[in-house]
């Protein structure tokens, strides 16, 4: 992630880039092994743009998705300066997500030196076995520090120097494309071509695992798209970086072996170019990843099936059971359910054809969310659509989420609803269900407090005003609509 290749802007406490600091603070709710940054930093952040500071840091939640901080930068986790907590140290001591080891500076340091000391971090270091087995956290800094300069003794450890990254043991590659094994002359994959992969999960020495269950997640990517930085501060550069995506999808793995298809995307760009598959596999016990390259990308199937019909669109906050014009805290969850019988567009190449979602029809508002959809398992045509806001403001609001399926047909859908800050408690659409009723019935209600533990007592009255029974549970507070709470009409 270049920082001028996104859009900055002046301001009298001068450049930001608000576009970088969202792309950090998804990518980290998103998921990712390991941060790396070289460049300007300190103790309440990361760039003169400011693009990773406090505020930022304790909004992460990536709680199960921890990862490895690396900052070839100056004093950003300085953790004996009694006056402040660091920004580094904020990273470790967040309790809802952030880091869970950062290899990281403690005082100001030179550029040369950050690079060469970055670069010892990996060649021959993080990824390389010694006997058999992945280096430690603290075997990776001691073996980084090979150069015994005045700048190694700057750059410290903090996690514990026992622990191991989450290296994968197994693989998956890719066997088949359309039929054909691979290995051979690359398939061509054309736009809106019905295309079907097939592949295995593999030890370290090849050998495949035959008796792995779980799930796959492959997306595939488009040729590589040319980027040119903005040269805000220096002049433009050129590079190169997979952006679009023609499926993002979700497999099971039977005996060590998945298959999955999709049509591909009519906004392809239609020169020939190498794709990528990338995968990423999982069990309750074991995870690991893959990818293939030897296929390209480009041209287009005169014989596809015309298709005049947009997607079909479901869409809640945090999950089915919000209604709309209900009531959230400030940081809501889009989440919408879509289906077409062609598929979904998640390429980002066509103008205008991206998934879109608007704030209060406002288009400084709009966000992309191609990244943001997944396949449900074992289908190309309909999947879900989850993307997180922050900190939207008080009172009433209205989102749109426009949908392309992959012949460029589009559907829209909207949602109202009410945003009260999490500080002020709200209980609304309280019912239960059946009324009247002769066993039992349940009773449930909307809220404004999710992600927060709750302590919830129904009193249920008589029509004298006289109390019958008080009902009482701890929940955790996901999503905006409890559980449905039991009552079997007794005193």
């Amino acid at each position: 992630m270049y920082v001028d290749a996104y859009e900055q802007s002046s301001t009298p406490g001068g450049q930001k880039a608000p576009q970088v600091n969202r792309a950090i603070n998804l990518q980290m709710e998103k998921g990712t092994l390991i941060f790396n940054y070289s460049g300007h930093g300190g103790e309440i952040g990361l760039g003169h743009e400011q693009y990773v500071q406090i505020p930022d840091i304790n909004s992460w939640s990536n709680f199960d998705k921890l990862t490895v901080f690396i900052t070839a930068t100056c004093e950003f986790t300085r953790y004996d300066d009694p006056n402040r907590v660091s920004a580094g140290e904020q990273v470790f001591l967040n309790s809802k997500g952030g880091a869970i080891a950062l290899f990281t500076t403690t005082r100001a340091t030179y550029a040369a030196a950050n690079v060469a000391l970055n670069m010892d971090i990996y060649q021959d270091n993080m990824f390389q076995k010694t006997n058999g087995k992945y280096p430690t956290f603290g075997d990776i800094i001691q073996k980084s520090k090979r150069r015994g300069s005045a700048n190694d003794r700057k750059f410290i450890l903090v996690g514990d120097p026992a622990c191991k990254m989450a290296y994968p043991e197994y693989t998956a590659e890719t066997t088949e494309v359309n039929m054909n094994p691979v290995g051979g002359i690359p398939d061509t994959l054309r736009a809106l071509d019905m295309i079907t992969v097939s592949g295995r999960i593999v030890d370290q020495t090849g050998t495949p695992i035959s008796d792995f269950q779980g799930e796959v997640f492959p997306i595939v990517y488009d040729k590589l798209s040319e980027v040119i930085t903005y040269g805000d501060e220096s002049s433009p550069k050129k590079f190169y970086l997979r952006k679009n995506i023609l499926f993002n999808g979700k497999a099971s793995i039977h005996n060590g072996v998945f298959s999955f298809e999709f049509m591909m995307p009519k906004d392809i760009a239609y020169h020939y170019g190498p794709g990528k598959i990338s995968y990423y596999f999982r069990n309750d016990v074991i995870d690991g990843n893959g990818y293939y390259e030897n296929f390209i990308v480009g041209s287009f199937n005169p014989d596809a099936i015309q298709d005049t019909i947009g997607p079909d669109i479901e869409i809640y906050l945090f999950d089915t059971t919000f209604t709309p014009g209900s009531t959230v805290n400030q940081y809501p969850v889009l989440f919408a359910k879509v289906s077409d019988e062609s598929g979904i567009n998640t390429t980002g190449s066509g103008i205008g054809h991206d998934i879109v979602t608007t704030l209060d029809e406002d288009v400084n508002l709009a966000y992309v969310l191609n990244d943001f959809y997944e396949a449900n398992e074992n289908s190309f045509n309909s999947g879900t659509i989850s993307y997180p806001f922050d900190q939207l403001s008080e009172g009433e609001h209205q989102l749109s989420l426009k949908v392309w399926d992959v012949h460029n047909n589009s559907s829209i859908a909207y949602l109202p609803f009410v945003v009260v800050t999490s500080a002020n408690v709200i209980v609304d659409n309280l019912r239960n269900f059946p009324n009247p009723f002769s066993q039992s019935t349940k009773f449930t209600f909307s809220h404004n407090q999710s992600g927060n533990e709750l302590d919830v007592i129904i009193h249920i009255y008589r029509i004298d005003g006289s109390l019958v029974r008080s009902l009482e549970t701890k929940i955790d507070g996901e999503g905006y609509q409890i559980d449905p709470l039991e009552w079997d009409g007794t005193t």
